[in-house]
């Protein structure tokens, strides 16, 4: 089995904001364009791509695209030499762990499972990774930590809070949910890198198809994860999101 030091599975501690505090963002903000942060290219990177967009509906694949792009300005301004520097070196199972962490939400899976969305959605995500990976022979042992990186980080991806620890991929996947569900740390991404993204994959009505996937899943297994955040009060902060602003 390969290093846990690959895939973006070294440990990080799982507190956001003490993972954040080190950084001085004002002298280290850096501008991308688009095109700086671009998405892998490999047949198994374009692959999961057309599955992602062509499962997801609208809304929820530009948040996927926001947070991959979030993500990757995050990672390349603030952690590319410290956490994240396997995740700076391929960014493959960045880019599908942001394309695959809400699957379990869309109408064919969310009420197809007892399973919290994000656990299906991980099972879903590890299985498809690994079967697309052997279509197109990519190395076993590769797969496998990609896949089982992205499941980890997709189960967990709600897991936010202030004890232990978390994947690194798990850590950036929270900065970039949180960024684009909450609006939290903005300071993170520069003006003209945040104006790319959001210009590219506009937010649209987001912040209510969201928080309609929270009373959803929270209606239809009222033991459900996403029920630790508090059903109201989640769905609640999703609403009040400042860059609810953007939405059109």
């Amino acid at each position: 089995m390969a290093s846990s030091s690959h895939f973006g599975l070294e440990a990080v501690p799982r507190d956001v904001d003490a993972v954040l505090s080190t950084l001085n963002v004002q002298s280290t903000s850096t501008a991308f364009t688009i095109s700086d942060l671009a998405p892998p290219d490999s047949p198994l990177a374009k692959t999961i791509h057309s599955y992602a967009k062509e499962q997801l509906n609208a809304e929820t694949y530009r948040h996927s695209m926001r947070v991959y792009y979030i993500g990757m300005a995050v990672l390349r301004a603030h952690f590319s030499h410290t956490w994240g520097k396997s995740l700076a070196s391929d960014n493959t199972p960045w880019f599908l762990a942001t394309l695959l962490h809400d699957i379990g939400t869309t109408d064919a899976n969310i009420g197809s499972t007892h399973l919290s969305f994000e656990y299906y959605g991980g099972i879903l995500a590890r299985d498809l990774i690994l079967k697309t990976a052997a279509e197109n022979s990519v190395d076993a042992a590769y797969a496998q930590g990609v896949a089982e990186s992205v499941c980890e980080t997709i189960i967990r991806h709600q897991d936010v809070g202030k004890r232990g620890f978390v994947s690194a991929l798990t850590m950036l996947i929270h900065i970039g949910t949180l960024f684009d569900n909450a609006g939290q740390n903005q300071a993170l991404v520069s003006n003209a890198t945040f104006k790319a993204i959001y210009d590219a994959y506009p937010r649209g009505p987001w912040s209510s198809c969201f928080a309609a996937v929270i009373h959803k899943e929270c209606g239809l297994k009222p033991y459900a994860s996403t029920t630790r955040l508090g059903e109201e009060a989640f769905s609640t902060a999703v609403l009040a999101n400042p860059l609810n602003r953007l939405e059109h």
